[in-house]
């Protein structure tokens, strides 16, 4: 299955993302995320969306840069 959603907190909150990944994945399911870094005033969106993960039990891990392809990188 695919989920595909884009999440500028102004716009689009980062919250009924990570319910909507809490609903569709499973233990044994890796869903695989990508932040592109842009400056929100009222707080860091990626350690937000973290903190969200970890509240619903969900694990959440940085592919290290040497790991991924030189062109999504």
């Amino acid at each position: 299955m695919d989920l595909v959603d884009c999440v500028l907190p102004k716009l689009y909150p980062i919250a009924p993302l990570v319910d909507a990944l809490d609903q569709c994945i499973s233990s044994s399911t890796v869903a695989y995320c990508t932040y592109e870094h842009r400056f929100f005033p009222e707080y860091h969106p990626k350690d937000y969306f973290i903190e969200l993960c970890a509240k619903r039990g969900l694990e959440v891990t940085q592919v290290p840069i040497e790991d991924q392809h030189s062109i999504y990188s």
